[in-house]
């Protein structure tokens, strides 16, 4: 890794789902990508010298990873595309166009507007 500035998040606890370590208390972050976790005397050797700031916004969560499952069942567009859809981002789909439900209110007029 060239060296950058690091961001450190110390946290209550992080769940790592590493079987070697599988929670931290500090997680190290440069452009974008997670450097290194532990503790923050785990980090100090990173610390001592690479430039660096601690960000406490999280200092009193428990940090859990981000989960992204990309892929949709072949089948599943198929049936799904032919339905009107509610949801929290605009689609547009061959039977027709359908705003994002961003509020709660949003949500209830859609569904509303659709079982009228």
């Amino acid at each position: 890794m060239t060296e950058r500035s690091l961001t450190v998040f110390p946290a209550r606890k992080i769940i790592t789902v590493e079987r070697a370590l599988p929670e931290a208390t500090a997680v190290a972050v440069s452009d974008g990508r997670i450097v290194t976790v532990g503790t923050l005397d785990d980090l100090e050797p990173w610390l001592a010298r690479i430039d660096h700031s601690i960000d406490r916004s999280f200092e009193d969560k428990v940090l859990v990873p981000g989960l992204i499952d990309p892929h949709m069942h072949p089948l599943l567009p198929a049936v799904l595309t032919q339905m009107p859809f509610v949801a929290p981002d605009p689609w547009s789909l061959p039977t027709g166009s359908f705003p994002g439900a961003t509020t709660p209110r949003d949500f209830l007029a859609q569904v509303k507007r659709l079982f009228a």
